[in-house]
């Protein structure tokens, strides 16, 4: 969890504060790659000696509808520690999508991980052949059951390649797939079966369960050969980019006549910001005069899921709307504000949020933010990936700009959790991860920063920084004839 303190001076606009930073996903095509199939990697650790990070950990998995999943959980049990056996998993992975009106069958599946290196590998087809239906998707894992071959030992971890690498290799795997008799060789140039990290400024596989340090190694799905992973220096972090899933619930905010209905719509990505589909989403109100009501949908091939509830009518007051995901673990999304008549909404992390301001989390963090104002005084608590990317992660306190206007703060202190994390003023078009933006950010110990992201899920460009510029910093973007200005004092 980030904080910072924010005067704030309160001009029309928005201002937002603070996270660090592993940067986020880049928005990749959805096409065939392989015989009509479309083919995504990820890696999913749950086992019990490191901690779950639900974003990471990839969905769909085995159990999600219209999916077969061709693996079993790890079969060295002593692994799992207090982690459910059914649940315990230490495997690269594999999705193949069926988007036409046919089955596919393949009859080989080959993946070699620098086997002509030292500890590099090559998983020739232990999943034997089989057979992707129509308009579903098929899921490759470790210790697929018969007639496939066994093993007793996790027989797919392509992250020990090999174990306990801390040299990042700059070769990625490939994944060979034979279809029709024609053979069609994919690279993972997003290292995410050698579960890619950077070491001493170099992006490559290592065993990023011990290296740089001992920590999950799931990557959330993303097709196979998405540039995302390779622009390793995200925001200035170590961490590769395009690690976490993004949940984003709209509308954002919204008012309407008590008695109406509400349609909320959730959009799961992957770590390249294309859409994952089967998912289970668990839409709550958390608060408000329809508090306690609750659905749950299936995401569509392009990552949507929809819920409706109606008001009584009887009441006036927001409801604080967030969807959320059960991986090994819940992640939730944004805060929607769904306004009945008239009133406000609370925010999620602290209730302390005051109108016309609206408080939420951008981009659905693993941990929840919160903002209050007391005397002035902004204190904002926010968690994330970054902002940066193109897709952001932060807790932001926003109202509406009508036309030409500013927004101007006094950063009077930042928690230095990192050299990156930042706070500061943004001019924002929605409260969507990947919305379009003008930002200026203070951080602990790389200056401050003027950055924009020009167009939706665009990539974010850093204007200019100043590595001098520290809090306490008073600092201001103005917006009109179609051009930005920011002040620094």
């Amino acid at each position: 969890m980030r904080s910072v303190a924010v005067k704030a001076i309160l001009a029309a606009g928005m201002v937002q504060a603070a996270i660090t930073g592993n940067g986020v996903e880049a928005v990749a095509s959805q096409q065939p790659a392989a015989g009509g199939l479309v083919v995504s990697v990820a890696y999913a650790e749950n086992i019990g000696n490191v901690p779950a990070v639900p974003k990471w950990f990839p969905t769909p998995w085995n159990g999600a509808p219209n999916t077969v999943f061709l693996g079993s959980p790890n079969p060295q049990t002593a692994e799992c520690g207090s982690v459910p056996t059914a649940l315990c998993y230490d495997t690269g992975a594999i999705r193949l999508d069926n988007p036409t009106s046919s089955s596919i069958t393949v009859t080989n599946v080959s993946v070699n991980v620098r086997s002509g290196q030292s500890g590099g590998k090559m998983y020739n087809n232990i999943w034997g052949g089989f057979t992707v239906p129509a308009h579903q998707s098929l899921i490759l894992a470790e210790n697929p059951p018969p007639p496939a071959r066994q093993s007793s030992f996790d027989n797919f971890d392509t992250s020990d390649t090999p174990h306990g690498s801390c040299t990042p290799a700059t070769t990625p795997p490939t994944v060979a797939l034979t279809i029709g008799g024609a053979t069609t060789t994919l690279t993972d140039s997003g290292h995410v079966l050698d579960t890619g990290w950077t070491v001493n400024a170099v992006f490559g596989g290592v065993d990023s369960g011990w290296c740089p340090t001992h920590q999950n190694e799931s990557i959330q799905w993303q097709e196979i050969g998405a540039t995302t992973r390779s622009q390793s220096a995200c925001g200035g972090s170590a961490a590769p980019c395009g690690v976490a899933a993004s949940l984003d619930l709209s509308p954002a905010s919204t008012t309407l006549t008590p008695g109406a209905t509400i349609t909320e719509t959730a959009t799961l990505a992957g770590g390249d910001g294309v859409g994952l589909p089967n998912t289970a989403i668990n839409f709550s109100v958390t608060t408000g005069p329809n508090a306690g009501k609750s659905g749950s949908a299936f995401t569509d091939g392009t990552g949507k899921a929809s819920w409706s509830y109606s008001d009584p009518g009887s009441t006036t007051g927001g409801d604080t709307v967030v969807a959320s995901v059960q991986t090994d673990g819940t992640f939730s999304s944004n805060q929607s504000c769904v306004v009945w008549g008239s009133g406000s909404c609370a925010s999620g992390g602290g209730g302390g949020c005051s109108s016309p301001w609206t408080c939420s989390d951008v981009g659905g963090p693993a941990l929840a933010g919160s903002a209050s104002l007391s005397g002035g005084k902004w204190t904002i608590q926010g968690a994330g990936n970054d902002i940066h990317g193109s897709a952001d992660q932060f807790q932001f306190v926003s109202q509406p700009l009508a036309g030409a206007g500013s927004i101007s703060a006094h950063v009077a202190s930042e928690t230095n959790t990192s050299p990156w994390a930042r706070a500061g003023v943004m001019l924002r078009k929605d409260n969507t991860a990947g919305s379009p933006n003008y930002a200026l950010l203070v951080t602990p110990g790389n200056g401050i920063i003027v950055s924009y992201r020009s167009t939706q899920g665009g990539t974010t460009t850093v204007q200019r920084s100043i590595p001098t510029g520290m809090v306490p910093a008073y600092l201001k973007v103005a917006c009109g004839d179609y051009v930005h200005r920011v002040h620094i004092a």
